[in-house]
């Protein structure tokens, strides 16, 4: 049966699929002062927070370095060289 198709499946070779993968790198966003950090996000930190009244569920606040250092004085060498 011939259709007309030159490609490698109208031959009979079993060729995969083309396979689609995009790095989509994540990026974080302070909830302090609301910049954004690059893609290897080094040096911010996450804290969890709970409700002493147990109300609200805990939360997770992200920061970066420079935010990180003033509130809680978390690593000050990386806020020090932090851009």
């Amino acid at each position: 049966m011939r259709t007309g198709r030159t490609d490698e499946y109208a031959l009979g070779a079993a060729v995969p699929p083309k396979i689609r993968c995009r790095y989509h790198p994540a990026v974080l966003r302070c909830d302090e002062c609301g910049c954004i950090s690059d893609e290897l996000g080094r040096s911010w930190a996450a804290f969890s927070g709970e409700d002493p009244d147990g109300v609200e569920p805990t939360s997770i606040a992200i920061m970066c370095p420079a935010c990180a250092a003033r509130e809680f004085d978390w690593r000050l060498e990386a806020a020090a060289d932090y851009i």
